[in-house]
Parts: C-alpha cells; structure tokens; sequence
C-alpha cells in the first residue's frame, strides 16, 4: 500500500477483513521510491480486504470520516481525497494540487475545465498547522485546480464569483485574498468573510 504523505510520519491502523485490529496507532509506515509517498506491505493471512485508516500517531486522523478505507488484495495507491487506485504511484504523472485553507471552511472545485465537486463543498482535513485545513487533490492531466471555499451553513469565498486558480503544487491561501506558494509559516489572525 502506497499513501500520499499527508503527515509527516504517517500510521496505518488497520485490520484484515472479520480480524482484529492492530493497536492504537497502528504500524508507522516507511519511506517509499515515490517521492510524497510512504508505503508499507501488510500480509492479511486468507482475508481478501484489509479495513484501514491513518493517522499520525499523535491523535490526527484519515478514515474516511470514521467509514475507513478498503483495500483488496495487491498493490494499491491512496492518493489522498478518497482516491485509491490500483497499483503503484507512477513518479512522472504525478499532478496534484495541495491547498491549505482557513479551518472550519470545506472546498468546491473541478481540474480546471473538468467536472465541479458537489455543492456545498468537501470537507478538508486538519492540516499540521494550527488554524489551517488543507487538502490534497490529483488533477489528471488538467494544468490547474479552479475552487471556492464554503463554510457549508451559506458562507461563500469565491473571490467575488471569479473563484480561485492553483497551479500544481502547494500553496496557502490565508483568507486575506493573497495566495503564497508552499505551506503556511505563520498563522494570521482568522476572520470572519464577508
């Protein structure tokens, strides 16, 4: 199993299906050839899934909002946002886009040109920065990510209609309409959007 590097020392909890499960955090999984990427081989005895979820081994979780992830038997890639795919991350048609947003606040967006997520928006996870969510999204073969953020209860920051463009990468945008490249150093006082 190859897992996108959304902690930096990332844990598999996890069970084979009907099996008991590892203890709290689980295995802590390895570095892999993939840059971004850890991995961790897990024999499952005659079980044909494994049941997991991930963490960080200090209490911040990746479960699929606690309905945990399913793998079968072979080779698999977590590519963060519920995407799995079968086989090894290819290290030369990698294209995501990393997004770190004000916390509390989930995101609506499409590869740029393709299809748009489902109003109101996807959560986002707890980033490693106090104040900050932030989310992981493969873009194929678009060149950018278009996206709006929502609070889900009516609040919208779609930079007045026109929304946000990230090219791939990391970048922190910090509520104040400025975007930076990279994750976020300091965290700015949140406020409210209008």
């Amino acid at each position: 199993m190859y897992y996108k590097q959304d902690f930096s020392t990332p844990y598999i909890h996890y069970r084979p299906e009907g099996g008991n499960w590892t203890a709290v955090p689980g295995l802590r999984m390895e570095t892999s050839e993939v840059a971004g990427y850890s991995k961790l081989t897990i024999d499952i005895g005659s079980a044909q899934k494994l049941e997991a979820a991930f963490n960080n081994g200090n209490g911040q979780w990746d479960s699929n909002n606690q309905r945990n992830y399913f793998f079968e038997v072979g080779t698999w890639t977590y590519s963060g946002n519920g995407n799995i795919k079968e086989g090894a991350p290819d290290p030369f048609t990698s294209n995501t886009v990393t997004v770190y947003y004000r916390h509390g606040f989930g995101t609506h967006y499409r590869p740029e040109g393709g299809t748009w997520t489902a109003v109101p928006r996807m959560w986002m996870e707890t980033s490693e920065v106090a104040g900050y969510s932030k989310l992981t999204i493969d873009i194929g073969s678009a060149e950018r990510l278009e996206a709006c953020f929502s609070d889900g209860n009516g609040r919208w920051d779609s930079n007045n209609g026109k929304n946000y463009i990230f090219n791939e990468g990391i970048w922190t945008y910090n509520s104040d309409g400025i975007i930076r490249e990279g994750a976020p150093g300091v965290v700015p006082a949140l406020e409210e959007i209008a």
